[in-house]
């Protein structure tokens, strides 16, 4: 999932509505108070991401489709 060259580890992510997908770990803290907060990337379908206004996407790493 990451062509950053980094490491993912494998992880399900249950989204609101109770879909589960597959995403990849990027990195995990410990708060104040003892709880774990995981940092994940997600494939995404083009319908459900929304850019944010103002921000230039046109440098994003593009990649093409994996063979089928």
């Amino acid at each position: 999932m990451s062509d950053s060259g980094e490491r993912e580890w494998p992880v399900s992510v249950a989204l609101p509505g109770g879909r589960i997908v597959q995403g990849g770990l990027l990195s995990r803290r410990r708060d104040g108070e003892g709880r774990w907060w995981y940092q994940v990337a997600v494939d995404a379908p083009v319908a459900a991401v929304r850019p944010v206004a103002g921000h230039d996407y046109s440098q994003a790493p593009t990649r093409t489709s994996e063979p089928a």
